[in-house]
């Protein structure tokens, strides 16, 4: 006798709905999987959305401000303001050269150094001791043993002139000559000593100068412009901005002068500038790590004999080829 079917139908209408059941659950983690997936990619497409803030009675919102896609929120450069220097360099040629630290006076001794070697040694000397003078503000190299420097005195930290025959084995003042000498007394940066006599500087606060003869001269001012003058001070050129400067010097052809924290130089620039206008164009670059805001107040610079001598700090480099190459 045959098995009765009646328990097979009773297992197909069972098979159905659990059938249906799991396709529901499978679509439905579909559905989830997609809609999470759509919301990460919303997400991460738009990383700088700002939520939206609906207004408060009796405000009223404004559109965002657009953007031009080639705008940069970025500056251009880190060019630092000029702080007065507290190194003072100058040099004869290629191997002589003199520096010193300065500083406020009367706490600051002048104790100038002599290198007679490309800045390989440098022998220290005390011009404090013999003449009372602290603070060298200036110093002009006249021969390999010979120089001659403008520094304050005594508690009134007055400018006076000192000079050394023998290499900086012994000093003397000379305060007569002290009227023929360019100097800015820090005392006071809005004017300037020059052999003519004492001239209005072309800005309110003179951070350095520059001399190469009794006419002629450089002023780098605290807003960061440089300017000109070839009538010892009379009249100045217009003031040329130049960010980025902290140092300034006389040089063969004008001016030199040396910047940090300039486009196209990750350290130390060089800079020519033009004796007539105080216009300046780069000639070189001294790479370093350091930060430009390191090298506010502490950068020297001078040239001579085709030769730029730089002191950065505690770095002393030379260049024969304005600034291309160091050693």
């Amino acid at each position: 006798m045959a098995a009765p079917r009646r328990p097979q139908r009773r297992v197909e209408r069972r098979f159905w709905p659990v059938l249906a059941l799991v396709a529901f659950l499978v679509l439905d983690a579909v559905l989830v999987a997609w809609a999470l997936g759509a919301h990460r990619a919303a997400t991460q497409s738009a990383p700088d959305a700002v939520p939206i803030v609906s207004p408060q009675p009796g405000e009223t919102t404004s559109p965002a401000p657009s953007v031009s896609p080639s705008a940069s929120s970025a500056p251009e450069s880190e060019a630092i303001a000029p702080e007065p220097a507290t190194r003072v360099l100058a040099a004869l040629d290629a191997q002589v050269a003199w520096r010193a630290l300065t500083g406020p006076c009367p706490q600051t001794p002048a104790t100038p150094q002599l290198t007679t070697d490309g800045g390989a040694n440098w022998r220290d000397t005390d011009a404090t001791a013999p003449t009372g003078v602290a603070s060298l503000q200036r110093i002009v190299v006249e021969a390999r043993d010979v120089a001659t420097m403008v520094a304050l005195r005594g508690t009134d930290c007055a400018p006076t002139l000192i000079r050394t025959f023998v290499g900086g084995d012994n000093y003397e003042e000379y305060p007569d000559e002290l009227a023929a000498a360019w100097f800015v007394d820090p005392a006071d940066r809005s004017r300037v000593q020059s052999p003519t006599g004492t001239a209005t500087a072309p800005c309110p606060s003179v951070v350095s100068l520059a001399a190469r003869d009794g006419a002629s001269a450089l002023v780098l001012c605290g807003d960061g412009s440089l300017a000109a003058t070839s009538d010892g001070g009379a009249s100045w050129t217009a003031a040329v901005p130049s960010p980025g400067v902290q140092a300034i010097s006389s040089a063969s052809a004008g001016f030199i002068a040396a910047a940090v924290g300039r486009d196209g130089c990750a350290g130390i620039q060089v800079l020519q500038v033009d004796a007539a206008s105080a216009a300046s164009s780069v000639t070189g670059c001294l790479p370093t790590e350091i930060a430009p805001a390191e090298f506010a107040g502490v950068i020297a610079i001078a040239e001579a004999a085709s030769t730029v001598w730089l002191w950065a700090g505690d770095l002393i480099q030379r260049s024969s080829d304005g600034g291309a190459s160091w050693s």
